[in-house]
């Protein structure tokens, strides 16, 4: 098998990463990205943020569809633009999460105000990856 192509089972999908797939223009990986949840959860009041890489990963019956892996392995489903993240605070709900839209600007240092934001957009050091990051799962 092509070491370029990754099959394992998770939760029920059989999960196809393609490395190739992620490669950009210049031949590197993709960078992960981060996602946050609109506002503090309506249960337990929790803010939730996520890291990972968007996959694809086919379903029984063949139908590939998008999920967000994570570093630990677990997937969430990615539909309309949304991750489906369960909140942070264990009160059981899951949470709609956007990709943070983030632009590296060296010149503004990435501090706690941006790894305490909650927002969809980020303009520091960082470039997005830290942005919300004190509410990671």
């Amino acid at each position: 098998m092509d070491n370029a192509i990754k099959m394992f089972s998770k939760a029920g999908l059989m999960v196809a990463v393609i490395d190739a797939w992620f490669r950009g223009t210049r031949g590197g990986a993709a960078p992960d990205s981060r996602w946050n949840a609109k506002g503090p959860c309506k249960g337990c009041g929790a803010r939730t943020s996520a890291l990972g890489r968007r996959v694809q990963v086919k379903r029984s019956g063949g139908v590939w569809t998008w999920a967000l892996a994570l570093a630990d392995g677990r997937l969430f489903e990615i539909d309309n633009g949304y991750a489906f993240l369960p909140c942070r605070g264990g009160c059981g709900r899951v949470r709609a999460a956007t990709m943070v839209d983030g632009v590296v600007n060296s010149k503004k240092e990435c501090n706690a105000k941006c790894m305490a934001a909650h927002g969809p957009s980020c303009e520091c050091a960082c470039g997005g990856k830290m942005h919300g990051s004190s509410f990671n799962l």
